[in-house]
């Protein structure tokens, strides 16, 4: 089972695991973990929206105003 990640700004347990199928790991502070581990401020998005992302800096969408990606 994957894990949920709270992606919603407005709340403090923002960038927190919220529910895993492994012992221990809920309510885990991810985003900050990560932060604090390299040293500068982090950011992410779910799988959709970074290959949308992608698309856009090096792939089929490159230099378009608009793109819809499905």
């Amino acid at each position: 089972m994957p894990n949920q990640v709270n992606l919603n700004r407005k709340y403090a347990a923002n960038g927190h695991i919220t529910t895993t199928s492994e012992p221990g790991r809920g309510d885990y502070p991810f985003l900050q973990a990560i932060q604090e581990a390299i040293g500068v401020p982090v950011g992410f998005k779910t799988d959709v929206n970074v290959a949308a992302l992608g698309e856009s800096i090096v792939g089929a969408a490159t230099g378009l105003d608009s793109y819809l990606c499905i």
